[in-house]
């Protein structure tokens, strides 16, 4: 579903991208390590709520969220 979603955003936007299928892993870091692509170009989805409501974040692999800086730059309570 969150796969369906993000492409259709990138295909709208005109963003060029590569989709690989890959094994189970823990982390999309190891993915990207697997896949011999660096971490800062291989994107992750990370799932959030944001005042209730479900959001999809897409960021590269080597790289995580810090919730408060996200509810400052969205203006929200963390």
């Amino acid at each position: 579903m969150a796969a369906k979603l993000i492409k259709g955003f990138l295909d709208s936007w005109g963003v060029k991208y590569l989709s690989i299928r890959h094994s189970p892993a823990h982390t999309a870091q190891e993915v990207a390590q697997l896949s011999h692509i660096s971490g800062r170009n291989f994107a992750k989805t990370v799932i959030v709520k944001i005042e209730g409501i479900m959001a999809m974040l897409v960021i590269p692999a080597n790289r995580r969220v810090n919730l408060p800086d996200l509810a400052e730059t969205l203006q929200v309570e963390n």
